[in-house]
């Protein structure tokens, strides 16, 4: 699993990213993947946010040959934050309680998902991945 949000460890503080990283977080996935493909790899879930269909366009760039599904997993505001709250430190923390309702609203708006999961549960994400690549028959 990657974590699309963070591509390289503080990519932020090396010089400032426009959309997000986006450019980025692409440049480094077509990386990591040619790599793990070579040594066999022949599935990839990554966490991020995907705002609009486009983007789908870059996911298909960066991993050649993919078959791309999108799964949202839904959970309330409140609980989005209360998580925001437990893992978010410092200088990133208000910004990322403000994004997350922000991000709410875009993606009732953008529906680019093929899959929605409920995730209303305090559960670890680890666990939310394992029941989503078990739901995907990919274990």
């Amino acid at each position: 699993m990657i974590a699309g949000d963070r591509p390289l460890p503080f990519y932020r503080h090396v010089s400032p990213q426009p959309n997000y990283g986006n450019e980025l977080m692409f440049q480094s996935l077509a990386a990591v993947w040619r790599i793990y493909r070579e040594r066999g790899a022949r599935r990839l879930l990554v966490a991020r946010v995907i705002g609009h269909d486009c983007e789908l366009a870059e996911y298909r760039s960066a991993v050649p040959g993919a078959e791309v599904t999108v799964c949202r997993l839904i959970a309330p505001v409140g609980l989005m934050q209360t998580r925001l709250h437990a893992r978010e430190v410092g200088s990133g923390h208000d910004s990322a309680l403000a994004r997350s309702a922000e991000l709410d609203g875009i993606l009732n708006d953008a529906t680019v998902e093929c899959v929605t999961w409920g995730n209303g549960h305090m559960g670890p994400v680890s666990d939310v991945a394992l029941e989503l690549v078990g739901t995907a028959n990919w274990l």
